[in-house]
């Protein structure tokens, strides 16, 4: 092939010369030859005899042939069929004479590529060169397509090796028919022969019809994209995560393409972490579930101690601590409750712990008012019980001092929540009579102030602030960044 590498590279209508052996007895007529071709641009050398001229093809690298049909030696049928012995071969024209057509013929069909009969008026030297330009084209297009077919054949040779090292299935089958049209090697050793040529539903599922999960409607709606889905084999025992895609098959028509990864042993493993997580789930529930219940027993305590005091001062020391108790008791009964163990919604939780301070402070609540506008933000037990016990402080502390008997108009007490970039703002706020002029924020003598002060800075890592206008509004500030949960 290396020889006739040129004729790949020649085009008509360049300066390249067509380099053209001419094979003719007789010497009159091949100086005739050699002059028109020569005139036309071409590059001519003559032989005289058969095996003159195998031995000049042997040695040079011709682009095309012309050969006689009566030549000494080996005659025009033998050279082209010694010519066709050889690994590569340029394209060859036979120039004979008339009433050997009947020949020529029978020359094309073992390798002669177009033949031109001799006349006396020699015109046909005019037609040679139009008939060598045209057997060199073709001789391209020939060599140019063996080398597409012999490079698609590598590249599905490389592709099928790919295939057949994949410890996954692989099979393509025909969208219509349902027949397998190639099944890579361990998909052969998992049914234990080839499957080509039989219908997929059988071979793979030992069903008589079409499987009812087929997926060649789909496929057939969104041709050339990749369906994804998951699948239990029966007949292997073995769960699949399985890629169908339309493809063209080399004769033009649509099938199917399917990939099916074995993830059986990763469906154990998530279904072994999915139950050990069933069981962290059930235990951290037990856990808040008892927590809650012995706070509920402290509570208790708190109030037997509560009904056998007279002193009002220390009862009210007292229902001030059983109501934080109570506010984190809250907490642990929600996590309890929840679908979601990581965290609760602190909407939901205020609503309860406002419902029950209001109920708490049952005898001043009819002349107030309480407004929520609180997004709905999901908090983990360490910063939910801080929030918690700090919206308890302030509303009480609300609920106590803001509004004296002789307000005179409906006191309103509002909760703010909001959460901007992370940024959790939260801001209790009145209507009534504020703070004392001498408040000093630096020095808080109220204990729900200090301890809403400590929560806020030390327990959230935030800032507490406080202003003095229209009555009194206390704000948090502080991050968060909620953790990803599977719970």
């Amino acid at each position: 092939m290396v020889k006739y590498l040129r004729l790949k590279e020649y085009k008509m209508g360049t300066n390249t010369k067509i380099r053209v052996l001419c094979m003719e007895d007789d010497r009159a007529t091949a100086s005739l030859i050699k002059k028109r071709l020569e005139r036309k641009g071409f590059s001519v050398d003559c032989a005289y005899d058969g095996e003159q001229s195998l031995e000049m093809e042997k040695n040079n690298p011709y682009d095309v042939i012309t050969v006689d049909y009566k030549m000494p030696v080996h005659d025009g049928l033998d050279v082209v069929k010694i010519l066709n012995e050889r690994n590569a071969s340029p394209p060859i024209i036979m120039v004979t004479g008339k009433g050997s057509e009947s020949i020529a013929v029978e020359a094309m069909k073992i390798g002669v590529g177009d033949y031109v009969v001799k006349d006396v008026d020699e015109g046909y030297l005019d037609l040679l060169p139009a008939v060598i330009e045209k057997a060199i084209a073709v001789k391209k297009m020939e060599m140019e397509k063996i080398e597409t077919e012999r490079a698609f054949a590598i590249e599905r040779e490389q592709l099928l090796s790919i295939f057949d090292s994949i410890n996954d299935v692989v099979y393509v089958s025909d969208v219509e028919t349902y027949k397998v049209l190639y099944a890579n090697r361990h998909l052969k050793e998992l049914v234990g022969h080839d499957p080509v040529g039989n219908l997929c539903y059988k071979e793979f599922q030992q069903k008589d019809k079409p499987c009812e999960f087929c997926t060649n409607k789909i496929i057939n709606k969104k041709p050339y994209k990749p369906y994804y889905w998951e699948f239990h084999n029966d007949l292997f025992d073995r769960n699949y995560f399985i890629t169908d895609q339309m493809i063209k098959w080399p004769d033009g028509r649509d099938v199917r393409l399917e990939i099916a990864i074995d993830v059986t042993e990763i469906s154990k493993t998530k279904d072994q972490l999915y139950k050990a997580l069933k069981e962290k789930d059930a235990l951290l529930r037990e856990v808040h579930h008892r927590v809650k219940n012995n706070f509920a027993i402290i509570s208790s305590l708190i109030n037997l101690q509560i009904n056998k005091l007279d002193d009002d001062k220390i009862k009210e020391v007292l229902i001030e601590s059983r109501q934080r108790i109570k506010s984190m008791a809250a907490v642990h009964e929600n996590l309890y409750l929840s679908n979601k163990i990581s965290d609760i919604s602190l909407k939901e939780y205020l609503r309860k712990l406002t419902a029950d301070l209001f109920r708490i402070y049952s005898s001043s609540v009819n002349k107030i008012s309480l407004y929520q506008d609180v997004e709905d933000i999901r908090l983990d037990l360490d910063h939910m019980i801080p929030c918690g016990l700090i919206v308890n402080e302030l509303v009480t502390n609300s609920l106590k001092y803001a509004f004296p008997d002789d307000f005179g108009q409906i006191g309103i007490i509002k909760i703010s929540v909001s959460n901007k970039d992370g940024l959790v703002t939260i801001s209790v706020s009145d209507n009534g009579i504020g703070l004392p002029k001498n408040f000093d924020f630096d020095d808080l003598s109220s204990l729900g102030l200090k301890l809403v002060k400590i929560l806020s800075e030390e327990q959230l890592g935030g800032n507490f602030t406080i202003s003095n206008t229209k009555g009194a509004k206390f704000t948090v500030r502080f991050q968060y960044k909620r953790k990803d949960s599977d719970d």
